[in-house]
This record gives structure tokens, C-alpha cells and sequence, in this order.
């Protein structure tokens, strides 16, 4: 999309239709089965957790960047298979929440999503994010001005 206000492109980021739901499925599928061949040899699997819940939660900011949900489950695997002492309330930092990838609806449709994203970056804790627009939380709305405002200076 090329043009448009803010709300225009909100609209076509949240219902537009930018990949098709065949080709979003194909890749999702594809991603989770090269996961499972790397996984072959290992002794801590995390496809079947994926598998189990990436509708209902988000489990990664961006492409290989997970949540603390995937590293607390791959720790609490490991402690598992180390027969030491799991402490379910034992909280992950979110250090990784720093990307600035929001989710297409039409993404969220066709793998049918369930959980929503009221910010899509929350931090920049360390710094370390070439790329953020700035140091707060951002919603869509408030990303798509900044964006706005950094390339075209207005």
C-alpha cells in the first residue's frame, strides 16, 4: 500500500489481504516441519509446545526472536530432564520484546490467532535495537505515525 493516512493504513494491516491465506499456511507449516527436523537430534523439544499454543498466546516478537514463554518452557524441559526442582512462578524477563513486528490480520485469520497485541514493541531495555523508532511502548496506531514521522520527517 502505498499512500494513505494512518487510519487507512491501520485498515489494510489489520483487515487488508497482503499474503494469501493458502501461502500463510504453507509457510507456517513449512517453518514448523524445518523446526521438527533440527529437533531429530535433541533432547529438548519445543515444536509440540508451539504446535499446542501459538493460537492462544503470542510465542514469538518476531521470527526467531520467542517470548518468555518458549524460554521458561524450554527451561523448565531442561530441569525436567535434569530431575531438578521446577519453580512454576519463577518469572522470564522479557528482554526480547523489543521488535517492531506487528501480526497481518490476515495472518491472525488464516492461522486463526486468537490473542490480541495491544503494543508491538514494549521496551528497549538495552539498547541494543538498531532499528526501534523510539523508547516506549508502542500501539499499531502510534507505530505507523512514527514510522511516518522517521521517513518522512513530518
Amino acid at each position: 500500500m502505498r499512500g494513505g493516512g494512518i487510519n487507512e493504513i491501520k485498515d489494510e494491516i489489520e483487515n487488508g489481504d497482503a499474503f494469501t491465506e493458502e501461502f500463510i499456511k504453507e509457510s507456517f507449516d513449512l517453518e514448523l516441519k524445518k523446526l521438527k527436523a533440527r529437533e531429530k537430534h535433541c533432547d529438548i523439544k519445543i515444536s509440540d509446545f508451539i504446535e499446542e499454543n501459538y493460537k492462544k498466546t503470542l510465542l514469538f516478537y518476531e521470527p526467531y526472536h520467542p517470548t518468555s514463554k518458549i524460554l521458561f518452557e524450554k527451561g523448565r524441559r531442561i530441569l525436567e530432564i535434569l530431575k531438578i526442582d521446577i519453580d512454576e512462578s519463577c518469572e522470564v524477563s522479557d528482554l526480547l520484546d523489543g521488535a517492531e513486528v506487528f501480526v497481518y490480520g490476515c495472518v491472525k485469520r488464516a492461522l486463526g490467532l486468537e490473542y490480541t497485541q495491544k503494543y508491538i514493541r514494549k521496551n528497549n531495555i538495552r539498547n541494543t535495537y538498531r532499528y526501534t523508532l523510539c523508547n516506549t511502548s508502542l500501539t499499531l496506531e502510534e507505530y505507523i505515525e512514527e514510522y511516518i514521522i522517521w521517513n518522512l520527517g513530518k
